[in-house]
């Protein structure tokens, strides 16, 4: 059980949803941050039986490492604008504009970080304090961590 501990965060948030089951997350142990992070991803959206699961991991360490890519600024405006409150940062019942273009910016230069920087193996911010339009975000806390494990 302490083991599912060592999951990414995303997973245990997974694990507690009940999206995935005890037995998706021990054979997603077995994986990285990120490449646990896809993996829980695939194994909730498809619906995967646990014998699914340790297949696709197995899988996952026979096949190529995680392919880290740059994201554009078209890519980055496109993940933006399917984020389930999306609405809450173009003014909505009154609210000033948010600085939707920060967090675009921000994605891309986060997304160059890892790529010019194999050793993060995940990176959390949590929150991310988005303000009027014009004015920037707030980073209000930030976890990386790294190949060797620390962070």
């Amino acid at each position: 059980m302490l083991r599912l501990l060592k999951l990414a965060r995303p997973v245990q948030e997974m694990l507690m949803d009940g999206a995935l089951e005890m037995g998706h997350a021990r054979a997603l142990l077995a994986l990285d941050g990120v490449r646990q992070i896809e993996a829980g991803k695939r194994v909730a959206a498809k619906g995967l039986s646990v014998r699914e699961t340790e297949a696709l991991v197995n899988a996952l360490l026979q096949g190529p490492s995680v392919q880290r890519k740059r994201v554009d600024r078209d890519e980055a405006h496109r993940m933006v604008g399917e984020i389930k409150g999306y609405k809450l940062f173009t003014g909505f019942r009154g609210r000033p504009k948010s600085d939707v273009e920060t967090i675009e910016k921000n994605i891309v230069r986060l997304s160059n970080m890892v790529v010019n920087h194999p050793e993060i193996m995940e990176l959390d911010i949590n929150p991310l304090l988005v303000h009027e339009e014009g004015k920037g975000a707030t980073v209000a806390d930030c976890r990386i961590i790294l190949k060797n494990g620390r962070g």
